[in-house]
């Protein structure tokens, strides 16, 4: 190609062409580049990158973007003369220096450094033009530098922190801007940590005399060149901020004068958020260092919490307002949020105080949003007379004259349900009528936000403290039925499913009949709607409330639908394929939760092959996108919605295929096919999702009377490798672990109701292979958990309180693995018993190896509450002689936990919960006669009384029904069941071992006295919160024949119990009478 043919390639890339052009011209393109040997198209583009033309800098582009994407493989490395190119470049910009022409030899230089062949000319290029009085060459110089810099310092032949400080301290801002920008590029390069050259003392002189800089580049009047030094340094602050710790006190000095100057918002902006990054960095903050970041937060930061009356305006005129967070406003929220964690609880009470005093519109403003953003970080240590407090300053608020003032008074109360949501439920008779006040509020934006918070705390609720609201909501979700208002129409639909989730069907039929019908109708214009145009984003947001709502009355009352189910799941197709197609990924996961939430209660197998047309085609779409344009060639582009709609497709195959099989025969070969090329983006829910519909399938061949055998030998190999992904692994995870023996728990229960009923010829060598997969993924757990908690151990940058946090999240993700693997073991019990002495024996050594950690540190506390849990499904599943056994092999630990007054509550509960299950199932006088532990047990529970009930009430049930099931062995004397049922009253956690509590204590006969008390427990027990658990569960059917028998001839005594106990167990009571 010549030079005139090669110009015009290159225009015609560079200008707008249809796709099909620009293919043709890409491809041209391409196959010049590609060619071997590659020196025609080196000496075209080096004649085009250093001629001056339209096409000049266009070119340097793109000979850049060869390198950064093809390496060692780019043109320029496969012609014969690449260091002579470099060097003539370098001539080149020694007279016209050009940034372009800066990054593509920096590129190169790059790359020959990595290959171990630094190029000397381009050092002493820098060198030269360090020393040159051309201050666009020195700038061209240090662009080069910043590019090299993150080869580390080692890579460049000379002094590097000596040049850069020259820089740095070079009257020309913009020189020392660019020095700055060399700086970060080194503190931040992994060479340079790996080398140590630079120690902790000479980080912290660098940011000082940066920061020092930016404070001279501001005294030359140039905000401009002061504005990049400072975002710049704020990005190295985010590296190095726990190196300036002990130099806090000068850096707020030199912020606060930043802040408190004639500067732009932009750089008052840095300044704060550069402020922020240290506080976070700081562990624990000495008395004098409080004290001062308490002025700078009362100079700096709470003053510029004010709402400019821009924003006022904008707020007040948008139906849709921008929040703009890159404003100093929003540094100051983080900043506040940040500081709140640091400065402790009285000084932020205090900051409350006074900030809630004031009296004009900014300041009440102000107090709002400070409060909003530093609730959090001292929540955990707040008292309840405190928030009682908070909590009536920001109802005051809310009757405020201003529409703004009251609009973020109810902003800061949906705060509150996140930051001390349980703690806030006692206050919500106050709450609730705040907001119930200011639906009818002048202004329509207040109206509409009141809704929004009226759902968040709803959310909170427990089933008495909706009852207590009932009526209101109700009033309230009819009244928004009929508005013109698009969100409060959104509004009404979000507070009917929420009603649906909280009351009992004969609480709900009256309203439902009333709007479902609008519900509905208003569903199936929108389908007629999205068959047409393109819905607009609150139409958007108004279908995805429908659909929420569709599927939570279908859920709370079925029976209302039954006659229009098949309309429905015929609009439900359309939604999916319009989502589908427009990558509406809101509506798609939606519509996909109703489908298969309408399967659950009705017929709904005619739809399967449509949903699953649907699926497939989503899975095949791509969701990841490469640039063919030469320019971005290699970047790459993510489509999140496409990603989110994946994930989704495969939960929802996975459900399908699980409730029914019998529709995927035909499909058995694509699905697999599918799976198996279905690449995970998000990798740590879409790969588990995966592997579950892989081990779905295993249900397919019965349910279609197929051969089960081949398809469990394909199967069963994909289970083996998707599991046995090796700890180097970059992917792998303690989730990702847990995840893959939740998918095995799938494969278990479906390969054992195959084999109860058919046999299998390879069942041992399966059932070891179980085991194998299992024990493999126990002996992972234990390895991911030392090499992830030996990182944070090791990682200096984390500060004291960020390493707790990685802790605590890996605490988590450890008892969440361990979890999975105690489910597939309980899974086996419970699938195929215990007759099968090799594969019982295989659980219980398994169990065993989780107790040999002990219970000195968390992971054995996680193992052994594991293992308990196991046991306990074992006695319930296993012969007499078989629970005898373990039971004498664990009784001596068992006890002793429980013995040794542990601190530790969900251990305790795993125990109790063990003998507890081993009572029931062996009914054993010997193993309930125990003194001791009958003793210490009252002894918990007196204390957990005191303790107080949030974070015990598992436990004291636990307690509870050991020791009612204790008394009913040993026929304790009715002085034992006195003292007990002021205990079991008490009771409210756990809906089946209330159950079982009510069940024991409605058999028992007493005097008159303890019947009192025993009719009072449950009364108390059976008409709360899980009152439909109770009466809908069938097993409870018989006995509650003759509860309602001895509650009946004691009417007076339950009604006075139930009187205090609100409208809902009232009704409840009610119901049970009729």
């Amino acid at each position: 190609m010549n030079k005139e043919q090669f110009t015009e390639l290159i225009k015609k890339l560079q200008s707008p062409m249809n796709q099909q052009e620009r293919t043709q011209v890409e491809q041209i393109y391409y196959q010049l580049r590609d060619t071997n040997p590659s020196d025609n198209f080196v000496e075209l583009m080096f004649n085009e990158i250093i001629t001056p033309s339209s096409i000049q800098g266009f070119c340097q582009v793109l000979f850049r973007q060869d390198i950064d994407t093809n390496g060692n493989l780019c043109a320029l490395k496969r012609s014969q003369n690449d260091r002579q190119v470099i060097i003539t470049i370098l001539s080149y910009m020694a007279q016209n220096p050009s940034l372009l022409l800066a990054q593509f030899v920096g590129a190169y230089a790059l790359l020959e450094i990595t290959n171990q062949r630094p190029i000397q000319e381009v050092f002493d290029y820098i060198e030269q033009g360090h020393n040159s009085n051309n201050t666009e060459i020195q700038l061209n110089v240090l662009s080069l530098v910043s590019l090299l810099a993150i080869s580390g310092a080692n890579a460049f032949p000379f002094n590097l922190l000596e040049f850069l400080q020259q820089s740095l301290s070079n009257p020309v801002d913009a020189i020392a801007t660019n020095a700055i920008s060399c700086l970060l590029s080194l503190l931040t390069s992994d060479l340079v940590k790996v080398e140590k050259l630079l120690t902790n003392q000479v980080k912290t002189q660098i940011c000082m005399a940066v920061l020092q800089r930016v404070v001279q580049t501001l005294q030359n009047n140039n905000q401009a060149q002061a504005e990049k030094q400072l975002k710049a340094f704020c990005q190295i602050v985010g590296q190095q901020a726990d190196h300036l710790v002990n130099q806090f006190t000068d850096v707020i000095a030199l912020l606060k004068q930043i802040v408190l100057a004639e500067v732009s918002e932009k750089i008052k902006t840095e300044a704060i958020y550069i402020f922020e990054n240290i506080c976070g960095a700081t562990d624990q903050m000495k008395k004098k260092l409080t004290g001062q970041v308490l002025d700078f937060v009362q100079c700096c930061v709470i003053p510029n919490l004010v709402m400019s009356d821009a924003d006022f305006n904008n707020w007040a005129n948008q139906e849709e307002y921008d929040f703009e967070d890159d404003s100093i406003r929003a540094a100051c929220e983080n900043c506040s949020e940040t500081v709140s964690q640091k400065i402790g609880k009285q000084i932020i009470l205090s900051l409350y105080t006074d900030l809630f005093n004031g009296e004009s519109i900014q300041q009440k403003f102000i107090a709002l949003d400070f409060l909003r953003f530093t609730l959090e970080g001292i929540a955990h240590v707040l008292k309840k007379s405190e928030i009682k407090v908070l909590v009536e300053k920001v109802i005051a608020l809310t009757l405020d004259e201003n529409p703004r003032i009251r609009y973020d008074a109810l902003d800061c109360i949906g705060q509150m349900t996140d930051d001390i949501g349980e703690v806030l439920n006692e206050f919500h008779q106050q709450i609730m009528g705040s907001c119930f006040q200011r639906v009818n509020d002048q202004n329509v934006l207040v109206q509409r936000h009141a809704l929004i918070v009226i759902a968040q705390v709803i959310d909170l609720f427990e089933q008495n403290e909706l009852y207590e609201h009932k009526d209101q909501l109700i009033i309230l979700t009819e009244n928004l039925f009929v508005q013109e208002d698009m969100k409060k129409k959104t509004a009404g639909v979000k507070l009917l499913s929420q009603l649906c989730e909280g009351l009992d069907e004969s609480d709900l039929l009256s309203t439902l009949s009333k709007l479902v019908p609008d519900v509905l109708q208003q569903f199936f214009k929108a389908v007629q709607i999205i068959q047409q145009n393109e819905l607009l984003k609150e139409q958007t947001d108004y279908l995805e409330g429908i659909l929420d709502c569709i599927k939570q009355a279908i859920d709370a009352v079925p029976h209302m639908f039954a006659g229009i189910v098949d309309d429905i799941m015929s609009n439900l197709i359309q939604v999916l394929v319009y989502s589908e197609s427009m990558v509406y990924y809101g509506c798609y996961l939606s519509a996909m939760q109703c489908t298969f939430k309408i399967s659950e209660h009705f017929e709904t197998q005619k739809y399967v092959e449509q949903v699953y047309k649907i699926l497939i085609k989503t899975l095949n779409n791509q969701c990841i996108t490469s640039s063919s344009k030469p320019e971005e060639e290699g970047e790459t582009f993510l489509d999140k919605n496409q990603v989110a709609m994946q994930t989704q497709a495969l939960i929802t195959l996975s459900q399908l295929i699980d409730k029914y099989p019998q529709c995927f025969g035909l499909y058995l070969t694509e699905i697999y096919k599918t799976l198996k090329d279905f690449i995970c983006v998000d990798v740590d829910d879409q790969t588990a999702s995966k592997l579950d519909c892989i081990c779905e399938l295993l249900k397919v061949p019965d349910a279609c009377n197929m051969e089960f055998e081949p398809v469990h030998k394909q199967l069963m190999p994909d289970l083996i490798k998707y599991t046995n992904i090796k700890l180097d692994d970059t992917y792998l995870s303690l989730k990702n672990i847990g995840d893959q023996a939740e998918s095995v728990q799938i494969y278990v229960k479906a390969y054992y109701s195959h084999y109860k009923i058919h046999g299998e010829s390879s069942f041992e060598q399966t059932v070891n292979e179980f085991f194998n997969i299992l024990e493999q993924l126990w002996i992972n757990i234990g390895q991911m958990f030392k090499q992830e908690f030996e990182e944070i151990e090791q990682d200096d940058e984390l500060d004291q309180e960020e390493a707790l946090a990685h802790f605590e999240g890996l605490y988590q993700e450890h008892k969440e693995a361990v979890d999975a693997i105690g489910g597939c073991l309980s899974a086996i019990i419970v699938s195929a018993g215990t007759s099968d002495i090799n594969m019982s024996s295989r659980v219980i050594g398994l169990c065993m190896k989780f107790l040999e950690l002990g219970t000195a540190s968390t992971p054995g506390i996680t193992a052994t509450i594991e293992a308990f849990g196991i046991f306990g499904d074992i006695f319930i599943h296993s012969e007499q002689n078989q629970a005898n056994t373990l039971m004498q092999s664990i009784y001596p630990g068992l006890t002793s936990i429980i013995l040794n007054q542990t601190d530790d509550f969900d251990l305790l509960n795993a125990a109790y919960l063990s003998l507890s299950h081993y009572l029931l199932r062996s009914r054993s006088a010997l193993a309930a006669n125990n003194g001791d532990l009958l003793n210490k047990s009252v002894e918990y529970l007196n204390n957990l009384k005191e303790f107080g009930r949030e974070e015990t009430e598992q436990l004291f049930d636990q307690i509870v029904n050991y020791l009612v099931i204790s008394g009913d062995i040993l026929n304790q004397n009715e002085d034992y069941w006195k003292a007990l049922l002021n205990y079991a009253k008490e009771m409210k956690s756990d809906p089946q071992i209330i159950a079982d509590t009510v069940s024991f204590v409605s058999g028992l006969q007493f005097s008159q006295e303890t019947t009192q008390l025993q009719v009072a427990c449950l009364s108390q027990l059976l008409f709360g919160n899980y009152y439909n658990n109770i009466v809908k569960n069938a097993e409870n059917q018989q006995i509650l024949i003759s509860i309602r028998d001895l509650l009946k001839q004691h009417h007076l005594i339950v009604q006075n119990t139930i009187q205090n106990m609100g409208e809902y167990a009232q009704k409840n009571a009610t119901g049970f009478f009729m």
